[in-house]
């Protein structure tokens, strides 16, 4: 309703008043037109009707014989009402005026040459409202020359009634009206047709915008409209659209900042709190309300914030225009509990928030510092054994290098392996061999001084830090105690395992002048005790050096007799004395160094087991005799060394 009046009603009336307008301003305008085709019809009647009387009444008005035209033309008159008079006027200003009424003749003061027509007019007409010339009112007067035989006679007045005229000119202006209004009313029914499908249109434009300011963003208007109301329709249909999705997303992310476990604060630029999200009043243990209109100072001081994490985050504020910023500090919350926290400083878009506010993310990262701290415990723990593990064994032990340095106090290492350890894993299965290594490292703790660092590098291989121990007879007795907390038999499963251990032992800073120095010659040492028997410990001298250079050069070379078969068998018979026949023999092997000749095996035995060969080594054998006793091709038995590690091979059957 309210379209219609402040629309419809003044298009209503502008549109009436603009086609009478029109109306008018043509009919004015058409008016001379249609008087000037009034004009020339009186014309062409008075002519017509001066024509006829002059062909009828020539010869008498020549004559002068009055009398028939006075008969002739008041027979005229009567058959054509509309002719009031006719004056004929002679050269000589007689006057003869007959009406259907009465006639007369006499000379009249009015000159025969006033108001004759020129030569480009053939007649003249004049409207009168009186005369004296004639009995009636109100006519035109049709003037023009009467020429008798081609005689200048005079003029013939012939006066026509205005009647017509002026019923004709009534006509146009009845039509002009009618039809204008008629005009009018089509126009107007068609702009009320047209009014009210536009304003139907219009309405459910309204309707669509009434329910989309009242929150039914899924409110769209038709897209069936005329011309602009349609793209109007479409605007307004994406618009909507628009503000669907982004009101969405807008909820959602407020789902989020309320739903999230991260502390969210809105600052504005006065760092004032504005908003402040239901997780960060879960962290602190105060209601939302207690924080509204508070400033940051207050907010970190109520938070138990140190000053100069305080400090550091307002420095870091000088810096959120170009960028976010971040730091990780420890609140206090109302039940004194402290929580690690990581805060993330950011402002807001300059073109989108327009009080240059900021924001405060705070995320709980307690959790994450314990596992930060669990991580870097279990960095440097080692979790068979519990022992600190090489990472943590390498720190201490740089960190105790320093130490001796500056101070000059003794420090020495131990390195200690177990003996045939692999042995007991391979046969007894890896949980009898973690057993194993957890009993170690237990009895070397009960063994050692409280002060001294034990560690597990891998495997079956352990160090032993010592500080502040100088001479080697306490350090030997140190080793000789590590040696005999072996003696006593471990029980597994009810059975008693026996182990050993090698030690090597260096000093700082005669054996090296860094830890990897003194690792790497503790480990050459404990190589020299495995070298004298095993379950022995060995002082680092640098002749060691040469006994391993050469130990792994036969190592070396062993592997390349195995691929290049350089092994030979020797058989000592047994014979037997009664008959002097040979009934069995022994195998024996010998390999003969391609520089260094014959090698015994004892000397490169030991190797072949240390080192993983001696499998390789006992298949070349057994593969060996097998051919040897096929080519003899007889009763003789053979004989052959088998190593313990070999035993312990589950293919060896």
């Amino acid at each position: 309703m309210t379209i219609k009046n402040t629309i419809f009603t003044h298009l209503f009336t502008r549109m009436a008043i603009i086609l009478l307008g029109i109306s008018l301003a043509f009919s004015f305008a058409l008016l001379p037109i249609y008087n000037d085709k009034l004009t020339r019809m009186l014309g062409a009647q008075g002519n017509t009707f001066a024509n006829t009387t002059v062909a009828a009444c020539g010869d008498a008005l020549y004559t002068e014989d009055f009398s028939y035209v006075i008969t002739y033309t008041n027979n005229v008159l009567k058959e054509t009402p509309e002719i009031s008079f006719v004056n004929f006027i002679s050269r000589n200003d007689m006057l003869l005026h007959i009406s259907p009424s009465a006639w007369k003749v006499n000379t009249t003061d009015h000159k025969y040459t006033d108001d004759l027509p020129n030569d480009t007019e053939p007649y003249t007409i004049k409207h009168i409202s009186s005369t004296n010339r004639r009995d009636s009112k109100n006519v035109f007067i049709f003037k023009k020359p009467l020429n008798i035989s081609g005689l200048d006679w005079g003029i013939i007045e012939v006066g026509i009634s205005d009647s017509e005229y002026y019923d004709l000119r009534t006509s146009y202006f009845t039509n002009v009206f009618l039809y204008s209004l008629i005009l009018l009313v089509i126009s107007l029914l068609i702009l009320h047709g047209v009014s009210l499908k536009i304003s139907t249109q219009l309405s459910k434009l309204r309707h669509t915008a009434f329910l989309l300011s009242n929150g039914n963003l899924s409110a769209r208007a038709p897209d069936k409209a005329i011309g602009e109301i349609q793209l109007l329709a479409t605007t307004l249909n994406s618009m909507a659209e628009n503000l669907e999705n982004k009101t969405q997303r807008v909820e959602q992310l407020a789902r989020l900042v309320e739903d999230t476990n991260d502390a969210i604060v809105i600052f504005d630029k006065n760092q004032k709190i504005t908003f402040i999200n239901q997780a960060f009043s879960n962290i602190s243990g105060r209601n939302i309300d207690f924080y509204r209109g508070m400033k940051m100072h207050d907010l970190f001081s109520h938070l138990g914030i140190a000053k100069q994490k305080q400090h550091e985050v307002s420095v870091g504020m000088e810096h959120i225009d170009q960028l976010n910023w971040s730091t990780d500090l420890t609140i206090t919350t109302t039940n004194n509990n402290p929580i690690h926290m990581t805060l993330r400083i950011e402002a807001f878009d300059p073109d989108e928030q327009c009080d240059n506010g900021f924001f405060v993310v705070l995320s709980d990262i307690t959790r994450r510092k314990q596992l930060e701290f669990e991580l870097e415990t279990l960095a440097y723990i080692d979790k068979l054994t519990k022992l600190p593990n090489r990472r943590y064994f390498t720190d201490r032990l740089s960190e105790a290098v320093k130490e001796s340095e500056t101070d000059g106090k003794a420090l020495s290492v131990f390195f200690l392996d177990l003996d045939n350890f692999k042995i007991i894993n391979d046969s007894l299965g890896h949980e009898i061999g973690d057993h194993v290594l957890r009993e170690t490292a237990w009895r070397l703790q009960d063994t050692l001084r409280s002060d001294d660092t034990v560690c597990r590098l891998g495997g079956d291989e352990f160090t032993v830090i010592i500080k502040n121990v100088s001479d080697k007879e306490s350090l030997a007795s140190l080793a000789d105690m590590i040696i005999q907390c072996f003696a006593k038999p471990i029980e597994i499963v009810e059975r008693e395992l026996r182990i050993s251990t090698s030690i090597g032992i260096v000093q700082f800073p005669e054996d090296g002048h860094n830890e990897k120095e003194l690792i790497k010659n503790a480990d050459t040492a404990m190589y020299a005790a495995k070298h004298a028997g095993k379950n022995a410990y060995r002082f680092f001298t640098q002749d060691m050096h040469h006994d391993m250079h050469e130990y792994m050069e036969l190592e070396s070379s062993l592997r390349n007799a195995i691929i290049h078969s350089n092994f030979e068998l020797v058989f000592q018979p047994f014979i037997n004395i009664k008959n002097n026949s040979i009934t069995n023999c022994e195998a024996l092997l010998r390999w003969k160094h391609p520089e260094r000749g014959f090698i015994p095996p004892g000397r490169f035995i030991p190797i072949a087991e240390q080192s993983g060969l001696i499998s390789a080594i006992g298949d070349w054998v057994i593969t060996q005799v097998c051919r040897q006793l096929k080519q003899w091709n007889n009763n003789t038995k053979v004989s052959i060394n088998v190593s313990g590690n070999e035993l312990l091979d589950k293919q060896f059957i």
